[in-house]
């Protein structure tokens, strides 16, 4: 478990940029984490050992767990998960805002219009009337019917032939180090974490990282029941975990004659033949490379599918026109056949656009820009919102820091005059 960076990586980092770079396959082995990096493609093993790598390498006390885990873990299907980038940041209350033009001042003058004589409305048959009424509601009940999806309710799933008897590997990291508060695991597939009680895996067999190999010998027990605290530790009261490996060098610590309460480690070499080492690390150091864009997702984009969603991830540069990095559609119904929103996230973009929402069925878009937007050579319109309705209406939002004009709101209503 070895690995090389020139800098401190967070645990989200480390687990967003495993999710990505890697693409998931079947179980053939377990390779060396330098050979996961350099084929892209890799098992539940191959990802935890991997992640677990990462971590260890930047401060974390990280471990591999070996056990079982429901279908839908082991198969990676998060099709009835929330999409986690769905939920937008929140802006401050002041930017939330939305900012009114001003209202003319009302005087007490009555206008020409209102003096004139209103033309009187003809006389229509009251029959026709209810008739012309009732035809206008059928048709909208016959749209309405074509339109919406009755049948809208999740795909009904089997029983599993194979539940309780499917194996998984995960990552599991202690509080202690990095100041990490509680323990938690991590599902190095999806990177999506799990507190211990709430976590969907079912059984734990065996626990290992670089310094130990451990043995549940309750293998049966719910993992909310299981002594996480325990298995690292030799005063084991309760005898839940074993050991595999026993080092051959037992270090003690002894105080030095000179009273500076300083301490030297003695080594004290047992020869004995029944020891088990634990093998020293086949793995070279395991670089990211930041240099190529492109290595950071397989195939340069991936595809996951949520519940009543899905997300398109790009590699940044991939695309070169529009510079767009993630697209979340969020559809009406589980079929995912009705689009309700779609959003699209943008970087290196040289008008500055981060994000734009559109809304199909509204004819509805909106934009938003970080600031400094160019609009020519030395020039900066610092455009900060764009709402825009076709045909209707648009929206502009400026940044209060606009220094030619003072402008910070125009609309413009379409056929109107500004």
């Amino acid at each position: 478990f070895f690995f090389s960076s020139r800098r401190r990586h967070t645990r989200s980092s480390l687990v967003s940029w495993a999710r990505r770079c890697v693409q998931e396959t079947g179980v053939h082995g377990i390779p060396a984490p330098s050979n996961v990096l350099t084929w892209q493609t890799a098992d539940c093993f191959d990802f935890s050992i991997l992640l677990c790598s990462l971590l260890i390498g930047n401060g974390y006390d990280a471990f591999v767990v070996y056990g079982k885990a429901p279908r839908e873990i082991t198969t990676r299907d998060e099709s009835m998960l929330p999409c986690p980038v769905i939920e937008l940041p929140k802006q401050p209350e002041d930017d939330q805002e939305e900012i009114k033009p001003l209202e003319k001042e009302s005087n007490n003058t009555i206008p020409l219009e209102e003096l004139k004589m209103k033309p009187e409305e003809p006389k229509a048959s009251s029959f026709e009337e209810g008739l012309r009424k009732k035809m206008e509601e059928e048709q909208k009940t016959r749209e309405r019917i074509e339109r919406e999806i009755t049948d809208d309710e999740p795909e009904y799933e089997k029983a599993d032939p194979q539940k309780d008897k499917r194996f998984h590997c995960w990552v599991l990291i202690k509080r202690g180090k990095r100041d990490i508060k509680e323990n938690f695991f991590i599902e190095a597939t999806t990177g999506r974490k799990y507190a211990i009680k709430d976590s969907p895996y079912t059984t734990i067999d065996c626990i290992f990282n670089h310094r130990n190999f451990w043995i549940n010998m309750q293998p049966a027990l719910p993992i909310e029941k299981v002594g996480i605290d325990e298995f690292d530790i030799k005063e084991d009261s309760e005898k839940e975990w074993e050991y595999v490996m026993i080092p051959s060098v037992h270090k003690k610590l002894r105080e030095l004659p000179d009273n500076s309460g300083d301490v030297e480690i003695i080594e004290e070499d047992e020869t004995r033949d029944d020891i088990l080492d634990m093998p020293t690390p086949w793995s070279p150091k395991l670089y990211l490379k930041k240099d190529s864009p492109e290595d950071l997702y397989y195939s340069a984009q991936k595809t996951i599918f949520f519940l009543k969603s899905k997300l398109d991830i790009f590699a940044p540069y991939s695309q070169k026109e529009d510079g767009l990095v993630a697209r979340v559609t969020i559809y009406r119904d589980y079929k995912r056949q009705i689009i309700q929103e779609i959003r699209s996230m943008f970087d290196h973009r040289a008008d500055k656009l981060i994000l734009r929402i559109r809304y199909p069925y509204e004819f509805k878009t909106i934009e938003e820009y970080a600031p400094g937007k160019k609009v020519g050579a030395e020039e900066e319109s610092h455009l900060k919102r764009l709402v825009e309705i076709d045909g209707r209406l648009r929206q502009l939002y400026y940044y209060p820091h606009r220094n030619k004009d003072g402008l910070i709101y125009r609309e413009e209503q379409i056929y109107r005059k500004t």
